[in-house]
């Protein structure tokens, strides 16, 4: 309220009440982070940023609280970036069960298998309840080494990515059940629980799980289709190796290439470079992962009419969340409504 009048405007221009309560819930203190917090949007983070994090900063210190973004972003290797439970003010807030699991799989290194079947149990739990007995610590600000957890449970960059798709298509993060319907069956409500606690707590995705063959794949694919429709267009009478390739069923450009003879092969790649790709039958959906390797050799940026043309397997409203997903995670940026890579 009170930069609401030093600027002259009402207080629900500036942010809603609900995004409020969740900043003042988990004290971020870097800008992304607060990108992060539902209601919060590119507009409020680019004016009132600074602002808020210094507000933040000073009442956090004053009532003795700490702030999630304390320490950098947890990456594998990050370890105790949040107080350890040896305080008796953290330790209180888990139970004697929930401490212990905690313990036994961050400190003692104990598989979450083990820790289940413990021989020191009157009867064995299940997994999964070690599982969220581990992230129920985690948001309590707990050490997590969250690439190990994500290793155990088998959650992918891949699964990330869906989970992530899932959530945008169903809008709310609320209910697990209409996200576990919009995914594949082989990821399980677990594995949709560590996600929303690895969001939760402001962490990056890529700093966890990273997939250094994405691009590589994506653009051998990008080349596959284009070598398969450049030998498409080919007819017999148009090639002189024509004679060659009838009757026989070539499974890839590799075996092409061994058929054409070299200015035949050189021509067809000035063909590539020179001539458009031509559009699949099949509409392109969106993804995180498409979006942002389509936009990386668009050097001049597109707008959102542009993306919602190339990808027209999927609908506006989705790819409007998406691009926004993207932007508030300073994936991408928008200048004069033209969205470039950051």
């Amino acid at each position: 309220m009170k930069l609401a009048k030093h600027i002259g405007t009402a207080p629900y221009a500036i942010c809603g009440d609900q995004a409020v309560k969740r900043i003042a819930l988990t004290r971020p203190s870097t800008k992304a982070r607060i990108a992060n917090i539902d209601g919060i949007n590119q507009h409020f983070l680019m004016k009132y940023g600074d602002h808020f994090l210094q507000i933040i900063k000073h009442q956090s210190q004053q009532l003795n609280l700490f702030l999630d973004g304390e320490a950098t972003v947890q990456t594998a290797t990050t370890r105790n970036v949040y107080p350890t439970p040896s305080q008796p003010n953290q330790q209180r807030k888990l139970t004697p069960a929930k401490f212990d699991a905690w313990k036994m799989w961050h400190e003692d290194g104990l598989s979450i298998q083990k820790i289940a079947n413990f021989p020191g149990r009157s009867a064995p739990i299940k997994e999964q309840t070690v599982i969220e007995y581990i992230l129920e610590a985690a948001q309590e600000g707990f050490a997590m080494d969250w690439t190990r957890l994500c290793n155990e449970i088998g959650l992918t960059h891949e699964m990330f990515l869906d989970i992530q798709t899932a959530i945008l298509k169903v809008g709310s993060r609320e209910k697990l059940k209409p996200i576990k319907n919009e995914l594949p069956e082989d990821i399980s409500y677990t594995q949709i629980k560590v996600y929303l606690t690895i969001q939760n707590r402001g962490i990056s995705a890529e700093s966890i799980l990273s997939d250094p063959n994405a691009e590589e794949r994506v653009n051998k694919a990008q080349d596959s289709q284009q070598d398969s429709i450049n030998a498409c267009k080919e007819t017999p009478c148009e090639s002189k190796n024509a004679n060659h390739l009838a009757g026989f069923q070539l499974e890839n450009i590799e075996e092409i290439d061994s058929v054409l003879s070299a200015e035949d092969l050189l021509a067809n790649k000035r063909q590539r470079l020179t001539e458009p790709m031509e559009e699949s039958s099949v509409p392109l959906k969106a993804t995180e992962s498409s979006v942002l390797s389509w936009l990386k050799n668009c050097n001049e940026g597109v707008t959102l009419s542009d993306i919602v043309e190339h990808f027209s397997g999927s609908s506006e409203e989705f790819i409007t969340d998406l691009v926004d997903s993207l932007e508030a995670e300073f994936l991408i940026y928008r200048k004069k409504n033209v969205y470039k890579l950051v």
